[in-house]
């Protein structure tokens, strides 16, 4: 396993380039101000890697103090946070999660706030109504193909050789896209299409040569792929560092199999820094800023790249890190080309609340496709459950 401890000497570069260069001058804070709360959607490597960071960062500004907290269920925390008003100050969350700007209360953030280096399909993953309610730290959040050398041969040909969440509608997106059942400009759900996907789909959750079936979400999954039980598995481009340091060079990776003839495209994105409570207009803007650009410094994103093995926005580092990087890694970081950004609206977030739970009925209850696309749609909106009924009379 890595150690991600930060050493003297990390501690040492950091003060010469990244204070001496960025950050010319320290605000002073009352000790109030000072507290800066961030709440993240990392896990494994990841955290141990952001809070290293978080420290570096307060050894810079002495006058902030950023606690980092480990949060369950991230997305239903938020909600409650906000309808309790204990929001955090920071997020760093999938950059679709601006969509919730109203319900968070986000901050805009200038573009003159974000790095230059940072390329316009990234910045488009925090864009809402003509403005930036985010600041891309990390691209790629897209999925591929794991697996173990060790247990086969050659990458999975079929998605049927291969195991992922089957409830999680992110996952669930590639097989929704390629069978062209998705409309991204209004958010909906085409009727005809989708049913036909579910029918195919309920197929995977049924597994007469495994027990790992529907009930086996994420982290279940996970473990399996690491203990050997599983030789292949779907996962983001966020867990390379920790499938590296469980499988070593027995770790490979490759782009999602083909599906009805066609090669199932991943979502993609990014992970980015969000104010809630408009907290770039209050006390701690000085402290906020500071830290969106550390984060988006030259230097903390070769760190990314280099240490937690994860894709900089900054497109230099990028460049140069695709020359550096081993073959495996490079396939990692050459496959989030090949994605599709999202772009958030304000539907997007009921989406994937619903696509899930629907996913739920249909491989946990043994609901009809018909009734999972009816719990799907009444996610979206009243209007088009309604009409869902009508139909299905």
């Amino acid at each position: 396993m890595h150690n991600f401890k930060i050493d003297q000497k990390f501690i040492a570069k950091f003060l010469h380039i990244v204070f001496s260069t960025l950050f010319s001058t320290l605000s002073l804070a009352s000790p109030e101000e000072s507290k800066i709360i961030l709440w993240h959607a990392q896990d494994g490597q990841q955290v141990i890697f952001l809070k290293a960071l978080m420290a570096a960062f307060s050894k810079l500004h002495p006058a902030y103090e950023v606690k980092v907290e480990d949060v369950l269920e991230f997305s239903v925390s938020l909600h409650k946070a906000a309808q309790f008003g204990f929001l955090p100050d920071v997020i760093f969350a999938p950059g679709d999660m601006v969509s919730l700007k109203d319900e968070l209360e986000l901050s805009t953030i200038s573009r003159t706030h974000l790095n230059p280096k940072t390329n316009e399909k990234t910045l488009a993953t925090v864009k809402l109504d003509g403005q930036f309610y985010g600041a891309p730290v990390l691209g790629g959040n897209h999925l591929l193909v794991y697996w173990n050398k060790a247990l086969i041969k050659s990458a999975p040909q079929s998605a049927r050789e291969l195991k992922w969440p089957l409830n999680d509608s992110y996952f669930f997106l590639p097989f929704l896209v390629n069978g062209q059942a998705v409309d991204f400009e209004e958010t909906k759900l085409k009727r005809k299409e989708v049913l036909k996907v579910l029918e195919e789909y309920r197929i995977f959750g049924i597994d007469k040569n495994s027990n790992l079936l529907a009930t086996c979400a994420y982290n279940c999954l996970v473990n399996q792929f690491y203990q050997g039980n599983i030789p292949a598995i779907i996962n983001g481009e966020w867990a390379y560092e920790d499938s590296f340091t469980r499988l070593g060079q027995n770790l490979e990776v490759s782009s999602l199999p083909r599906y009805n003839g066609i090669e199932l495209t991943s979502p993609g994105g990014s992970f980015s820094l969000m104010f809630p409570k408009n907290g770039l207009s209050k006390s701690k803007r000085s402290g906020l800023l500071a830290l969106v650009a550390f984060m988006q410094s030259e230097i903390v994103q070769q760190k990314f790249l280099r240490i937690a093995k994860r894709i900089p926005v900054h497109q230099d580092v990028l460049t140069k890190g695709k020359q550096r990087a081993s073959d495996t890694y490079r396939r990692v970081l050459s496959l989030s080309e090949q994605s599709f950004a999202i772009s958030p609206n304000a539907r997007l977030p009921y989406f994937w609340a619903g696509v899930s739970k629907g996913l739920g009925h249909l491989n946990l209850h043994a609901a009809s496709i018909e009734s999972s696309l009816k719990i799907m749609n009444a996610a979206l909106g009243f209007a088009e459950y309604e009409s869902e009924k009508k139909e299905l009379k």
